[in-house]
């Protein structure tokens, strides 16, 4: 009798210590990661960038960005831009096509060029508008706030590291577009000018809620040197 009694606790015991060691299993499983903190984008190009030709941007939002093909001109804003070059490329040439077309997409964008870094976001949070004044346009100045670290171009490689919270909006999801311009009409520095290389952004989105990274290449035509993007990588952390 005593030893059915002892194989019985035994029983009852060893159900409990399964029934723990279930019980922190599954705890353990819906832990969710931490949301990242930091940004860090890097770009390898077809041979040493030179910020006096080019401008290096990357495009930010919370759904696919648009951008006009490969070529056509490209006034971003906050910056200058060619009323000429806007007469060629839109059928009506007014500056408010590009917000309608494109940059009613964007929330943010940062552009590497003979300015150093810079930060530009529509200024109440949100997308910026699809109609726009002169006036409006060069509203959507630098932000004199930004700060990033790591930020480099040796060689063939752009690389950035900024806080998540530095941007206009905090999504789960987040879209980039990287694309290289040209300024050929010897505007100010940091003018804009045609889109010669670009990464899609329904490439490039990414999860901002755990530590993630995402990388790819890009196999395109042959352009000028120090313009063509060849690969990207971006680490949520």
């Amino acid at each position: 009798m005593k030893n059915m009694m002892s194989w019985r606790y035994l029983g009852v015991g060893l159900i409990g210590i399964a029934f723990a060691l279930l019980s922190s299993c599954a705890s353990v499983a819906t832990l969710k990661e931490l949301p990242g903190q930091n940004v860090e984008i890097e770009l390898t190009f077809n041979s040493s960038i030179d910020t006096s030709r080019y401008g290096y941007v990357v495009a930010l939002s919370t759904q696919p960005i648009l951008l006009p093909q490969q070529g056509k001109y490209l006034p971003l804003p906050g910056l200058d831009f060619s009323n000429d070059a806007i007469g060629v490329d839109n059928t009506s040439g007014t500056l408010s096509d590009y917000y309608a077309n494109f940059f009613d997409t964007w929330t943010d964008f940062i552009i590497i060029g003979q300015s150093g870094v810079r930060l530009h976001q529509h200024q109440t949070g949100s997308y910026f508008p699809s109609a726009v004044t002169n006036n409006d346009h060069f509203s959507f100045s630098p932000d004199p706030s930004f700060t990033q670290t790591n930020a480099g171009a040796t060689s063939g490689t752009v690389k950035i590291t900024f806080p998540l919270n530095s941007l206009s909006i905090q999504p789960s999801l987040l879209y980039f577009a990287f694309f290289t311009l040209h300024n050929p009409y010897n505007l100010s520095a940091g003018a804009t000018g045609r889109l010669i290389s670009q990464v899609n952004s329904t490439d490039t989105v990414i999860q901002t809620i755990a530590i993630t990274t995402k990388s790819g290449s890009v196999f395109s035509s042959p352009v000028q040197p120090g313009a063509e993007i060849r690969t990207w990588r971006i680490k949520v952390f």
